[in-house]
Order: structure tokens, then sequence, then C-alpha cells
């Protein structure tokens, strides 16, 4: 089994790949390991942002919320790709963050953390790492822009091949009513659409 440092360095060299950058060794310091178990709340909504969590196993859901005072929308996001931020919040650029929402673990989780506000200060010093850092969270919301541009369709059963075609290792971990509510479908219609795929 691997000690935390061994896992901190091998996410900043091979998840994050900050390795040949000058923050390196400082993101290295400033991170430490944490689990949550199935259930549990990452962050709940209007909570200021102290740590950015990095996901190092599981899967979480996040709940966004349009306005300050809203219920969580049903637009909920699944985030299960290694060195994902499952968190919606306000604003960036090194500025106090506040969550726009509540991010649930859906299995036992295991997260790197960094202060978020010495983390802004670090890579704001360097556009390359900055660049590399937001191009490698992009890449990593594959789930999130696929699930976006399909609603446009308004097909539950084509939300529903999608899904369980491209990601049955992710469905096979996650409860029903989960995965109805990130597809937006009634939890009726997507075990009638399980059924018709038997």
């Amino acid at each position: 089994m691997k000690d935390d440092m061994t896992i901190i360095r091998d996410f900043w060299t091979n998840t994050i790949p900050l390795y040949e950058t000058p923050v390196f060794d400082e993101a290295v310091s400033m991170s430490k390991i944490s689990t949550l178990i199935k259930d549990e709340y990452l962050i709940r909504n209007n909570e200021p942002i102290i740590e950015y969590s990095f996901l190092l196993e599981g899967i979480a859901k996040v709940l966004p919320y349009e306005n300050l005072d809203d219920e969580a929308s049903y637009d909920m996001f699944i985030m299960h790709r290694k060195g994902i931020i499952p968190i919606t919040s306000t604003t960036g650029e090194g500025k106090e963050e506040i969550a726009r929402g509540d991010t649930v673990t859906l299995t036992d989780c295991v997260f790197l953390n960094v202060p978020s506000q010495q983390w802004f200060r670090l890579i704001y010093k360097y556009p390359e790492v900055y660049r590399i850092f937001v191009e490698t969270l992009n890449s990593l919301n594959e789930m999130t822009w696929e699930k976006m541009n399909l609603k446009l369709e308004n097909d539950a059963k084509v939300m529903v091949d999608w899904f369980y075609g491209k990601y049955p290792d992710v469905a096979a971990k996650l409860r029903k009513k989960d995965i109805a509510l990130f597809l937006g479908i009634a939890p009726e219609t997507l075990s009638r659409l399980l059924k018709e795929r038997d």
C-alpha cells in the first residue's frame, strides 16, 4: 500500500503534471490526503471553500444551486475521474469562494486537499502552470460536457443508452435513484428503459 507522500507526488507528476514546473515542491508540501465514507458531505451550499479537494478514488455527486436560497436543482453532476474537483463555486482568481451547491459522496472516496487561497496564489504566479491546471480539469469533465450536449435532445432513451453504454463501471456502483436524478428522468422511466435494454 502506498504511503501518503508517494500518492501526493504521483498525483502532481501524472494526474496534474506539474513535475517539471517551479511549483511542484510547494504543491507537494501543501497537499494532504483525506477520506470520506459513502453519503458524506464534502461541502454544503453557501459554505466557504477553504480547501480544494481533488478526487483520487470513488464517485461524488454535485447538486448545483442557481441562486443563494434555491433548493438544489435537478441538474446533478457525477464526478468520477481522478483529479477532478467536485465543487461548484461563485468566483476564482484567488478570492474567497463560496460553494454554490452540495457535494456528497456516492461511494467511499479519497481526496487530495490543498488550501484554496495558497493554491491560487501559487499558480497565478506562473501562466504555464495555470494553463496546465485548467486544461487538465477541463479534460476530466468529459462526462459533464457530454451530458449537457445530450440533454438538448430531450430523449430519455438516448441518455440511458449513453450512460450505461459508455460508463458501465460507474453505473454499476450507483443507486438507481442517483442515476435517474443525474440523467434528469423519473426513476420509473429508468427502470422501464433498463428492462428494455435487457
